[in-house]
């Protein structure tokens, strides 16, 4: 793209925007995962006898968590793109 007159900026943010969707749908699935265990074994320690005593109530992340946690899923997507265009490309 360089070679037609194409700017750095214009050659780095497609491969940005990919690092960073990509880091978004990491997190998203990483969190459903991480949910849905979460809340089977919640629900395997209130049907115990033993366990139920000890721990009362789990509570999962809270809002501000989980858009923390998207967040950093962004931001480091986004920080992979740019290595891998620091490493492959002369822009």
């Amino acid at each position: 793209m360089q070679l037609v007159g194409a700017t750095n900026s214009f050659v780095r943010i497609p491969f940005l925007v990919g690092g960073a969707l990509q880091g978004f749908l990491g997190a998203v699935v990483g969190l459903l995962l991480v949910m849905a265990a979460f809340f089977a074994v919640d629900s395997q320690f209130r049907s115990s006898d033993i366990l139920g005593v000890a721990f009362p109530k789990l509570l999962f992340l809270g809002p501000v968590g989980i858009a923390g946690v998207i967040v950093v899923g962004i931001v480091v997507g986004a920080v992979g793109s740019l290595f891998a265009l620091g490493r492959f490309l002369d822009v």
